[in-house]
């Protein structure tokens, strides 16, 4: 994130404004994260079945959704959620 405070002076994020040429970090509770592995579990030739890692978190009415870049192999997609759960497990924010 630092490479955007390159030669500008980033402004406070505003959601309204609907100008993300900055990255911006968002906080949110544990207890409204959610996580899964989406796949439509038909198997690649030749890697089986694949998965993408979302995770999902609504809060003030607004719904955010972030998506892996790649498949993952399901068995590993799945692994990442439990591991994730567990990290979050008892917690009020992600660490």
């Amino acid at each position: 994130m630092a490479i955007n405070t390159c030669g500008v002076n980033p402004q406070p994020f505003d959601p309204d404004s609907h100008n993300y040429a900055y990255e911006y970090w968002q906080c949110f509770e544990s207890k409204i994260i959610s996580l899964d592995c989406d796949s439509n579990g038909t198997p690649d030739e030749h890697e089986g079945v694949m998965g993408l890692v979302v995770a999902k978190a609504s809060a003030n009415g607004v719904q955010n959704e972030y998506v892996a870049r790649k498949l993952w192999p399901i068995e590993d997609c799945r692994q990442f959620i439990r591991d994730a759960a567990a990290l979050l497990k008892g917690t009020k924010y992600p660490r």
